[in-house]
């Protein structure tokens, strides 16, 4: 009985070495700083906040940033924006994943999972392969 001898998938490893250095300022004038894992919940950050400024419920403050109003349900990475690519049918995704990456300015594409209308992308497919 050899056990488990299953491989972690990529995106389940630890990744010490990818960490998100935020500054977060308040109407007083106050700034507090946060290192954070790109897949830590906005949750967890508020609750930090509200704790360090003696807030006693964290949803009775607003966080903003570039004026829209963040969820406490997105990770920290997950900021709203698009990427638009221009590409053949036969480019295969993984391309694309480490295209976005770069774009994002992250390391490595394998922490992320990708998907369209609730199916998971794999990288292995090409772009006609893929589609729902």
């Amino acid at each position: 009985m050899g056990g488990d001898k299953r491989k972690k998938r990529p995106f389940e490893e630890p990744s010490e070495q990818i960490l998100i250095n935020l500054r977060i300022k308040s109407q007083d004038g106050t700034v507090l700083y946060y290192t954070v894992k790109p897949t830590s919940s906005m949750k967890t950050l508020f609750k930090s906040y509200a704790k360090k400024k003696q807030i006693m419920d964290y949803k009775t403050i607003r966080f903003l940033y570039n004026g829209e109003r963040l969820s406490s349900r997105k990770t920290v990475n997950q900021d709203g924006t698009t990427v638009h690519f221009k590409v053949k049918d036969s480019i295969v995704m993984k391309d694309i994943f480490n295209s976005y990456t770069r774009k994002k300015q992250m390391i490595d594409y394998r922490i992320f999972r990708f998907f369209i209308h609730g199916k998971r992308l794999s990288s292995r497919k090409t772009v006609n392969e893929d589609r729902p």
